[in-house]
């Protein structure tokens, strides 16, 4: 009980370790020039100026579609690790269980470098992207049944 435990903690720190990086990467992508990206450099150095890096509502609506995922005034992300456990809890496939299949589909050779569960139109499915040497594949299973929903190239 203590290793699931453990495992589900890492798993889900993995999880929002994933969410902060897409929103950092949202950041950088945005419409900040050189201008922009010092501002970044000062914040990662440790210099935080009053300025803060600004997302446009599209970004902050998808980063927030998330479960437990909030974009705060200042642009900060927050991330409620028990709001996205309590989801991981409600389905019947576990994200254990998920990896399992998603390693299967993907074939010999490759690896889950990300596993979320993501909800679209009433259905909830485990997202993965899985990858061999320079090829990557995205692998969507359905959350309730196990069922494969998606294996494509990217």
């Amino acid at each position: 009980m203590k290793n699931r435990k453990r495992k589900i903690l890492a798993l889900t720190g993995l999880c929002a370790a994933a969410v902060l990086a897409l929103a950092a990467g949202m950041r950088m992508s945005g419409s900040g020039g050189p201008e922009q990206k010092g501002k970044e450099a000062a914040e990662d150095s440790g210099n935080v100026s009053e300025e803060t890096a600004e997302i446009t509502e599209e970004q902050k609506a998808q980063i927030e579609e998330q479960t437990g995922v909030t974009v705060r005034e200042d642009g900060a992300v927050e991330v409620n690790i028990g709001e996205i456990m309590e989801e991981e809890a409600s389905v019947p496939v576990s994200r254990e269980e998920a990896g399992e299949i998603i390693t299967k589909e993907a074939g010999e050779g490759y690896s889950i470098e990300n596993i979320t569960l993501t909800e679209r139109q009433g259905n909830y499915y485990w997202a993965a992207q899985a990858s061999k040497g320079n090829e990557d594949r995205l692998i969507w299973i359905d959350a309730e049944t196990g069922g494969i929903f998606a294996n494509q190239k990217e």
